[in-house]
């Protein structure tokens, strides 16, 4: 049977995440039901992707005991809010980068999860770095940045893990990188591209390739756990959500981003 799927919001990444959507087999996933604040908004999104329901609240969302699991697309300042909404009411959730906006607000959803009993998964960038490191805490962590005028920050961060490893990581969204990873050992490099177009330059350096169409097809693995009874992601377990987000409340720190959040 397929896994029924209610989106929570009309935003661009449910546009893109409904095409994807697509290209998986119907008989494995199907997006039926669609919630915006507006109605309206929410028919037209519903008409545009054939999604057969409309709703112009999330609370019709969270209450609709046809839906199997939520992907939550809201502004990164209400996944608390509405996640705590769609997990209490018994709802299987993947929310959209960031999980939260800080570790106390990401540890009442994995609590609301865990309560309920149902699957919870979020990611950020920096997930890859502990999938490196499997799921390690680093020793020590270093950001620095700027603060745009647009209230957003350019961090880089540097992390020391034990055994004398380092992760280097740079975040922009004034200027265009290019989307990629490098891990390179005593031995070889790994080099993780976001390109459409890869080759291997010699016998130790290995091209990963992921494009669109691909990415959702190995989401769709992870998310059938959720049937057979898991209620996390082996490979992206909420401990390392939990960690991933203390490591990104330290960064903010030291460049010195602060949320109205972190006082409440």
């Amino acid at each position: 049977m397929a896994t029924r799927w209610g989106l929570c919001h009309v935003g661009k990444i449910s546009h893109d995440f409904s095409v994807d959507m697509k290209t998986l087999p119907p008989g494995d996933h199907q997006i039926v039901v669609v919630a915006a604040r507006s109605l309206e908004r929410a028919r037209e999104f519903a008409k545009k992707h054939s999604i057969p329901k409309a709703y112009g609240s999330y609370e019709e969302l969270a209450s609709d005991a046809e839906i199997d699991m939520v992907y939550l697309d809201v502004l990164h300042t209400e996944h608390w809010r509405l996640g705590l909404l769609v997990l209490q009411a018994g709802k299987n959730m993947l929310c959209e980068k960031p999980f939260a906006m800080n570790s106390r607000e990401v540890g009442d959803l994995i609590a609301a999860s865990k309560k309920s009993n149902v699957f919870l998964i979020g990611v950020y960038n920096l997930q890859f770095v502990l999938m490196v490191f499997n799921g390690e805490r680093p020793e020590s962590i270093h950001a620095t940045g700027v603060l745009l005028n647009s209230g957003m920050d350019e961090p880089m961060v540097v992390m020391k893990f034990p055994r004398n490893r380092l992760a280097f990581c740079f975040f922009s969204i004034a200027v265009s990188l290019p989307n990629n990873a490098t891990i390179s050992g005593t031995t070889g490099t790994i080099r993780v591209i976001n390109s459409k177009n890869s080759q291997i330059n010699n016998n130790i350096v290995v091209t990963c390739c992921f494009q669109p169409e691909s990415l959702l097809t190995i989401q769709s693995v992870n998310f059938s756990f959720s049937p057979a009874g898991l209620k996390e992601n082996p490979r992206m377990p909420l401990s390392e959500s939990a960690l991933l987000t203390e490591i990104m409340d330290e960064c903010r720190k030291q460049v010195g981003m602060v949320f109205n959040q972190d006082s409440q």
